[in-house]
């Protein structure tokens, strides 16, 4: 459906944040997108939701949303997923009218964030030369080593 005169479309990425290594863990770091990803928009009214205004799944592959038609105002938007990975998530957005002389637009709502409430472990064994806790191409894997972990004992044989 296309836009009307003065609405906008909204479009975003829900991605995982990526916590970083102590002491700085609570940084706001891009991770995955968040597959099996829902949107949805409601009404707020002074700081309180109102109805609910739209709902669909977000690219199951990339995490991207697209919602067209919404009128310039404050809204709630929220995230969730189908396996339940992630919280739920709640975020205030201002749409603002589109600039004239449009008589439509976009507004890039990038990278929402959303929490893991269930721990997740995934990674590799590697040498981390400047300290930043992230893997990067230029970060030499180690060979041959071995995860435990609970009395079980992983064998890592090659560095991805």
């Amino acid at each position: 459906m296309p836009t009307e005169a003065g609405n906008m479309t909204l479009v975003g990425t829900n991605r995982f944040n990526h916590f970083g290594r102590p002491p700085n863990n609570q940084q706001l770091a891009v991770g995955p997108p968040v597959t099996d990803a829902w949107v949805g928009l409601n009404e707020l009214n002074n700081g309180v939701a109102g109805r609910g205004l739209y709902v669909a799944r977000c690219n199951a592959g990339t995490g991207e949303f697209v919602i067209s038609n919404v009128p310039p105002g404050t809204y709630q938007l929220v995230t969730w997923d189908t396996p339940l990975d992630a919280l739920f998530g709640i975020n205030s957005i201002i749409v603002p009218a589109p600039a004239a002389p449009a008589l439509t637009g976009t507004h890039d709502l990038g990278t929402v964030f959303s929490f893991r409430w269930f721990g997740t472990l995934e990674g590799s064994f590697f040498y981390d030369t400047d300290g930043d806790g992230f893997r990067t191409p230029m970060k030499e894997g180690f060979r041959n080593w071995r995860s435990i972990s609970g009395g079980a004992t992983a064998p890592f044989t090659r560095a991805p």
